[in-house]
């Protein structure tokens, strides 16, 4: 889902779902432009944590989480985010496991094309 919030910036929001042994997010892939937002919802009560695979990732943070409780975690694409396809691991914790699932962040080049 992709919407513009307060001031016009453009959010993604990824919803992320924790089953008994499963995590599942949609979208799979987030194409995100430098300056807009991503926010990554979960409502089950589970801790969540996005960890950059990239030396150098396009947000301002390699790694990112919320505690148990805190319904979601947003960050900013930076300004200077370079184009290219960007995996991450998407981990949730439960009562008994950490589950793990690695989707993507695709920035576009400048012109917009390039993308899958």
């Amino acid at each position: 889902m992709v919407e513009a919030k307060g001031g016009g910036i453009i959010t993604h929001t990824v919803r992320v779902t924790v089953g008994a042994d499963t995590l599942t997010y949609d979208p799979c892939c987030v194409h995100a432009n430098p300056g807009e937002r991503i926010t990554w919802e979960i409502g089950d009560h589970h801790g969540l944590a996005v960890i950059i695979k990239a030396f150098e990732g396009p947000l301002e943070a390699r790694t990112l989480s919320a505690r148990m409780g805190e319904p979601s975690i947003t960050a900013t694409v930076r300004r200077d985010a370079k184009p290219g396809f960007y995996p991450y691991a998407l981990v949730a914790a439960t009562r008994g496991a950490l589950l793990v699932a690695d989707p993507e962040i695709i920035v576009p080049p400048p012109d917009g094309r390039g993308g899958r």
